[in-house]
């Protein structure tokens, strides 16, 4: 990643999801990548381009591995999404191609969705569930005014939350969502 080799990156992500698979691959192998390049950068032993380059591999590979899989076959739909100023969806592609690998719809909406066009997509798509990542460091009560100033979920849609602590601590206690610290929560 450092010295952008994409073909000595590719080799050790193929390396590692043939070894561990997919899902356990981005566990014990990219989310601790993610950890280190953060604190290289705190550091200033990154620049945020090679952040970009290895996520970008990362979710392209995702992106493929979500588009080989068979059409669900389940009833219940996922909403999928981050909300206004949220930008980071390795984790929100993770939880897409996790969905869909058992067999439920998904519906990924992706990166900085508008908190004011959440329900209306809702209502559209009658999903039960409401998957939201939180990354970047936010007043949590901000959050979870903005939030409810414009997401009016009915009663029979299960909110999840997962990313910063701060944030889902907040928003379990307000909001009645289900926390997810882990992608086995999922």
């Amino acid at each position: 990643m450092i010295g952008f080799n994409e073909q000595a990156f590719e080799k050790t992500y193929t390396a590692a999801v043939t070894k561990l698979g997919l899902f356990d691959a981005m566990l014990n192998v990219f989310y601790p990548l993610f950890h280190k390049i953060g604190v290289m950068w705190v550091t200033d032993n990154l620049t945020p381009v090679q952040e970009h380059f290895a996520s970008c591999i990362i979710k392209r590979k995702l992106m493929a591995a979500i588009d080989g899989l068979p059409l669900p076959t389940k009833k219940k739909t996922f909403l999928l999404l981050l909300p206004p100023g949220e930008y980071h969806d390795v984790s929100l592609l993770l939880a897409n191609y996790l969905v869909k690998s058992k067999g439920y719809q998904a519906i990924y909406l992706g990166q900085n969705v508008p908190y004011e066009n959440i329900d209306s997509v809702l209502i559209e798509t009658k999903a039960q569930f409401l998957l939201m990542f939180y990354v970047n460091p936010r007043d949590a009560k901000e959050v979870y005014e903005e939030m409810t100033e414009h997401i009016f979920l009915p009663k029979d849609v299960k909110f999840l939350v997962s990313g910063n602590r701060q944030i889902m601590t907040y928003l379990a206690e307000k909001k009645n969502c289900k926390v997810l610290h882990s992608p086995h929560d999922l």
